[in-house]
């Protein structure tokens, strides 16, 4: 099993993206992706994805919260 890890702060445009090749990877069905930041490529962010939040508390800079979310269903009829 690959695992891919991107960081995509520094990303500014789809042009960025696509030189790194960022689509291709996200898609990859044989591979575990980790990317921070992914709002930047919000447009490319598979539906079904399990999502891991890592939170700061602003009062302590100690302390953190991990949010957990797993793909989201839609309702069956």
């Amino acid at each position: 099993m690959k695992i891919y890890h991107v960081d995509l702060y520094r990303i500014d445009s789809p042009a960025d993206l696509a030189e790194v090749g960022f689509d291709d990877m996200v898609f990859a069905h044989d591979a575990i992706k980790l990317i921070e930041w992914p709002e930047k490529a919000a447009h490319l962010m598979p539906q079904k994805r399990w999502t891991v939040a890592i939170n700061t508390d602003e009062a302590n800079d100690d302390v953190r919260s991990i949010v957990i979310t797993p793909p989201q269903i839609p309702d069956r009829v």
